[in-house]
């Protein structure tokens, strides 16, 4: 018997059709004198310094080159024993155990090499081995869509027809409903795991790109919680299964580039970010097209969203050189074209299209501020009293929030003089930093009036429109203040924010966010 090795199950699979090993197997295809199996990925790695007794990578520990190396088997997002890779193991060694002969066709490089040669080496194999010289190949893709814009303008079709084309095998995970709950990541993430896609593809607005995010953390590590995702920067490595590519529908959330991922937890009635580097898109696709067919509203919040994202990226504290530029470039494009796109002007939609995914690559880089906090923690807040969909839509949550922050942000010198800096980049006026912040203030508050946003939860209807009295009663907004603060200043975007406020603080913007006349 000749037993294969490739990187992953798709290759292994592929591999499998040319030899004639076509009887599936637990963890291998065998047949025709064939076993074909996988290693899906890195199942032995070098372990850690703390495996030398050495406690993290500290400078003066530096290099670290023991006389030996050990190499330990892959653990799982809690850094336990991953269930999986040890059973995948033992398929291997079984083989190994068995075979006359290894043929090597993981991927053609350093890394698949060495892929192979930690798992040789760990399972203490001694069978000699020929190396295939092939490239990876994918031959399953998983669409993930949200309503029906995308079925109903062709996008879908044309997505699903470009993947054919290339070979590949399609799946859907449709239905991802605005602000994607908990439980739709893991419906979907379960689809994921019986389907094995090698690509995870995410088409329409932030919704299915955040729920499409999250879903590929759990694909590749089913014993990861919702809890586990949400540590900041805690996601193990990813693609190890799949690479994922974002189309963007919407012009404002930016997350076809972005580290982020927004999931909603309806019990609780928060909004949680997810945010690692591992979760940015491999491709991001950036076609104005698809955003031709944005609603009005839609156009309005996701552009406030866009701007909300430069602005706070431009005074986060995680600001940089790389990243200024963007935003405020960001900043003058949606200056020039956010209120021509609102008001039906598609060459103005096609900007705003490029302009936000700039505001994106700053925000991603330079991270956010409370405006994102206090949105994240108030968007599903209220839900269970006004009726169905009735919460605060994150982009009009940004855009009455924004005013508020600035006057409250620009108490900080630093973060005073940077709002001057984007005032004078709008060509606003103004002879001091004061006036000029004031008039920063007056023309988001005048944009908000000419996208039909309110300023306040008090004038929020269940509409997202302004009204006299919002759908949110004051008593129980009062009820919930103390909490939502509390959420507020916990969640992942106020550590970068230019001021850290104190819970009275955080109470005290939430209630001028709350007010009838604000």
């Amino acid at each position: 018997m000749i037993t294969i090795i490739a990187e992953k199950p798709s290759v292994a699979r592929q591999i499998s059709r040319v030899v004639g090993a076509m009887e599936r197997k637990v963890g291998y295809y065998g047949g025709n004198n064939y076993c074909v199996t996988w290693a899906f990925g890195h199942l032995i790695q070098l372990a850690m310094p703390e495996a030398y007794g050495i406690t993290g990578f500290r400078r003066e520990s530096l290099p670290i080159i023991p006389d030996e190396f050990h190499l330990v088997s892959r653990k799982d997002a809690k850094g336990s024993e991953d269930a999986g890779v040890k059973e995948q193991l033992k398929v291997i060694k079984n083989l190994f155990e068995h075979t006359e002969k290894i043929i090597v066709a993981t991927d053609a490089g350093r890394e698949g090499e060495l892929i192979f040669r930690y798992l040789y080496q760990y399972l203490g194999c001694h069978v000699p081995f020929q190396r295939l010289w092939i490239s990876s190949l994918t031959d399953k893709a998983i669409i993930c869509v949200g309503g029906g814009s995308m079925k109903r303008f062709g996008f879908l079709d044309r997505a699903e027809k470009y993947l054919k084309e290339a070979g590949m095998e399609v799946a859907f995970i449709e239905g991802i409903e605005p602000d994607p709950s908990v439980t739709t990541v893991m419906n979907g993430a379960k689809k994921m795991q019986e389907f094995g896609p090698d690509w995870i593809v995410a088409i329409g607005g932030g919704s299915p790109i955040d729920a499409a995010k999250a879903m590929w953390i759990k694909y590749e590590y089913p014993d990861c919680t919702f809890e586990d995702m949400c540590k900041v920067f805690g996601i193990p490595e990813l693609r190890k299964k799949a690479h994922f590519c974002a189309v963007s529908s919407t012009s404002g959330t930016a997350t076809e580039v972005t580290a982020f991922s927004i999931i909603t937890d309806y019990d609780k009635g928060i909004k949680y970010p997810i945010a690692d580097f591992e979760i940015t898109p491999d491709v991001a696709i950036v076609d104005p097209e698809l955003a031709e067919t944005m609603p009005q509203k839609l156009v309005a919040h996701t552009g406030m969203d866009a701007i909300t994202h430069a602005i706070e990226a431009y005074v986060s504290t995680a600001n940089c050189n790389y990243t200024d530029p963007l935003a405020l470039h960001a900043i003058k494009m949606i200056q020039a074209d956010l209120v021509k796109s609102y008001n039906g002007d598609m060459e103005a939609r096609h900007r705003m299209h490029d302009a936000q995914c700039l505001a994106g690559m700053a925000f991603s880089n330079a991270l956010l501020g409370i405006v994102h906090s206090m949105a994240h923690k108030t968007g599903a807040a209220f839900e269970d009293i006004g009726g169905l969909h009735a919460h605060i839509i994150h982009g009009a949550a940004n855009a009455m929030y924004l005013p508020k922050v600035i006057a409250f942000n620009a108490k900080d010198p630093t973060a005073a003089k940077r709002y001057a800096v984007i005032a004078d980049f709008m060509e606003l006026g103004g002879s001091s930093e004061k006036e000029k912040i004031e008039k920063l203030i007056a023309y988001l508050r005048n944009m908000n009036d000419a996208l039909k946003i309110p300023h306040s939860i008090g004038t929020y209807g269940a509409d997202s429109y302004p009204c006299e009295k919002g759908f949110v009663p004051e008593d129980i907004f009062l009820k919930r203040l103390s909490e939502i603060a509390k959420n507020a200043i916990a969640d992942a975007c106020t550590g970068s924010n230019p001021r850290q406020p104190t819970q009275e603080e955080m109470e005290k913007l939430l209630r001028r966010a709350g007010r009838l006349n604000d």
